[in-house]
């Protein structure tokens, strides 16, 4: 009873993710404005600044929509976007930019991909509850 109960819950948790993160994929505005906005706190917040930098470093992109977006926070384009890693030191400045594709769509690929990759794993453990139960 008590494995049903628990399996129940992480079953309601999970639909209630799947729920956020389909209104994300369904609604790129709210990404959107999501990214431009932690695009204006990168320089007050380190782990904002790193998971920026990360970000684009893993989907070879920069900025939301192109390169130009970081012109209006900031005077110079990360070394993110050159393909350079920052460990804290002081970094080569990036003038011209490896990656000159904004960051949203390929964010959105990802998202979608993870998204379906959890709703298949999310149907195996139903099925696989449901099994268990008869």
């Amino acid at each position: 009873m008590a494995v049903a109960t628990a399996s129940m819950v992480m079953l309601a948790l999970g639909v209630s993710a799947m729920s956020g993160l389909s209104r994300v994929v369904r609604e790129p505005a709210a990404l959107n404005a999501s990214m431009l906005r932690a695009m204006s706190h990168v320089w007050f917040d380190p782990a904002v600044r790193n998971s920026f930098s990360a970000m684009q470093l893993e989907l070879k992109c920069c900025g939301v929509h192109s390169y130009s977006d970081w012109y209006q926070y900031r005077r110079s384009i990360p070394p993110a976007c050159c393909g350079n890693t920052c460990n804290g030191k002081r970094c080569e400045q990036c003038t011209v930019p490896l990656y000159t594709t904004g960051c949203l769509c390929p964010a959105l690929s990802e998202l979608r991909n993870f998204s379906n990759s959890l709703s298949i794993l999310a149907s195996a453990i139903v099925l696989i509850l449901v099994s268990a139960t008869f």
